[in-house]
């Protein structure tokens, strides 16, 4: 009998692990190693599921590129260009509220998925916000 609860219990810490290290994959697979904002798959999944629901709530894109990265680079090294994308992630994810998702899509290209309701207003406000924050750093 006591060999059959040990096995209980070993194949129940093994089910624990396992789901634990399936929780962690999915959470490296849907985040940029780089920034730890979202990344590309994450982003199309959440754009894809906002517009997949039924009464779609309404929702805004801003997008965005960091402007001579590759001279910093080449200038400064790539230790720089991560150091400037890392501050740009920062940056972004600064400005917008909890529910939006900021994504790096690839090299220097970020996006922001405004939630909740937003329209052209609330875009623009949260644009301002982020040249605003730009201004501030630089």
């Amino acid at each position: 009998m006591s060999e059959a609860a040990e096995l209980l219990i070993s194949q129940a810490v093994a089910r624990e692990q396992l789901g634990a290290e399936f929780e962690l994959m999915a959470q490296i697979s849907r985040n940029d190693p780089l920034t730890g904002i979202a990344n590309r798959r994450l982003w199309d999944e959440s754009a894809n599921a906002v517009l997949a629901e039924p009464r779609a709530q309404r929702a805004m894109v801003l997008s965005c590129d960091l402007d001579g990265l590759k001279a910093i680079n080449d200038r400064y090294g790539h230790a720089a260009g991560d150091a400037l994308i890392r501050a740009t992630a920062t940056l972004l994810t600064t400005c917008v509220r909890a529910s939006d998702l900021v994504a790096r899509l690839g090299g220097d290209e970020f996006a922001v998925l405004l939630l909740r309701d937003s329209d052209a207003k609330a875009a623009g406000l949260v644009r301002r916000r982020i040249r605003g924050a730009e201004q501030e750093r630089s």
